[in-house]
């Protein structure tokens, strides 16, 4: 099995070092991250462009990346029409939840359960919140580390600590506007990974359309499944009406996404951001889509699987361009950067948007004469702190398969 070169881990450096840059660039430019203001939302004055591109890479981890295109491969292309819930959420979102947060200028959306419920369901809602986001965070980090280990050889741990290092380092010094203008680095990362594995892989297969008939050949290429039965695994009905509800979900309510909305000057370049993020969320999709009907052209009449060369479906994205590319240096590395990109956008979001709630929902309403310079300070800390638990959450994750291996 062919494994990482010298040229794929300096390519794989060179994304992480970068990343830790701009966090650094912001924390000694402007204003230096000395208010909570700047910190957590930039000063309000982030642009649409950013700000969108920052929401695509929020909500597209490495497990969307490598699940997506196992998907593919083992369901067929029927998960494409989970697009048309985007035309659904996206103006529910825009002009129904966003403009109620905006106009509220909250810096926790649980601040909202306090006005119209109490403090109590303010606190709940919180504490949830963080349990919940510490479990996803280390699942981020460690489920692609422990994939592309089974296939690059790349360790697990020097993968987990040197993406949860330095996404903690540049989360915790340069604030917002370090997450969002890293997210935009990472989202053009993910886009030219993905990009690299279907030109190269129509090239080799003689064009895509050979791709497409091998595809439909093998029962792969199938849409518009009007079937009401709630037991079929995907249709028309649970990927646009269930998908725009999950989707509401992130987009509508998310600490993840206010906290993007509050970093826009007006309320309109929030709405143009979440506009700009509906046809990229859609892009980039596609092309994760794409790439599952290349690995499955590719592997057609040889499940890597039943062969027993991977142990299971989210491991085959990864290694197809291991052993398809390894003629070619430096796209594994890319393809890796690709993966991790979305594992470092997804977490330097969520340690940002868990500094903002516990500054706002359990800090200052113990401490209630805390100066604002302290504030941003402790919140900090707090990001740093929750960096570190992430890393040991990850550390947990893997004593947990070790029991409950996945299937």
């Amino acid at each position: 099995m062919a494994t990482f070169s010298i040229v794929d881990y300096v390519i794989f450096s060179l994304v992480l070092a970068f990343s830790a840059f701009i966090g650094l660039f912001h924390a000694c430019t402007g204003g230096r991250q000395k208010t909570t203001k700047e910190f957590l939302v930039a000063d309000k004055k982030m642009r649409f462009i950013p700000v969108g591109l920052s929401l695509l890479a929020s909500f597209m981890s490495a497990i969307a990346l490598l699940g997506t295109s196992a998907e593919i491969y083992s369901f067929g292309t029927m998960f494409w029409m989970i697009g048309i819930s985007y035309f659904i959420m996206t103006p529910i979102s825009a002009h129904l939840f966003l403009p109620v947060f905006y106009r509220l200028s909250v810096t926790s959306v649980y601040e909202y359960l306090q006005l119209r419920f109490s403090l109590a369901a303010r606190l709940i809602g919180c504490l949830a919140y963080i349990a919940y986001m510490i479990m996803y965070m280390a699942v981020v980090m460690y489920a692609p580390a422990l994939a592309l280990n089974a296939v690059t050889g790349l360790n697990i741990w020097a993968s987990v600590l040197s993406v949860g290092v330095i996404c903690t380092f540049y989360t915790s010094l340069g604030g917002m506007k370090a997450v969002i203008w890293t997210d935009v680095f990472q989202t053009f990362i993910m886009f030219a990974g993905l990009l690299a594995i279907i030109i190269q892989g129509s090239i080799a297969m003689g064009g895509f359309g050979e791709i497409w008939r091998i595809n439909e050949e093998g029962g792969r290429v199938q849409f518009f499944n009007f079937d009401p039965d709630p037991t079929v695994r995907h249709t028309f009905w649970s990927l646009s009406i269930g998908g725009a509800i999950t989707w509401l979900g992130n987009y509508g309510c998310n600490q993840l996404s206010v906290q993007r909305y509050l970093s826009c000057p007006t309320e309109r370049d929030a709405k143009l951001a979440l506009y700009l993020n509906m046809p990229l969320l859609l892009c980039i999709v596609s092309l994760i889509i794409l790439c599952g009907m290349v690995i499955f052209a590719a592997f057609a009449g040889c499940d890597p699987i039943k062969l027993g060369l991977v142990a299971r479906a989210d491991q085959l994205l990864a290694y197809y361009v291991i052993e398809e590319f390894a003629f070619l240096p430096g796209v594994a590395g890319l393809f890796v950067a690709a993966i991790f990109s979305g594992s470092l956008s997804t977490l330097s979001s969520g340690l940002n948007c868990l500094a903002a709630v516990t500054l706002a929902d359990i800090v200052r309403p113990v401490i209630k004469d805390l100066s604002d310079h302290r504030a941003a300070m402790v919140v900090k800390i707090i990001a740093c702190s929750y960096g570190g638990i992430t890393i040991g959450m990850a550390f947990a994750a893997s004593g947990m398969a070790q029991f409950y291996p996945w299937p």
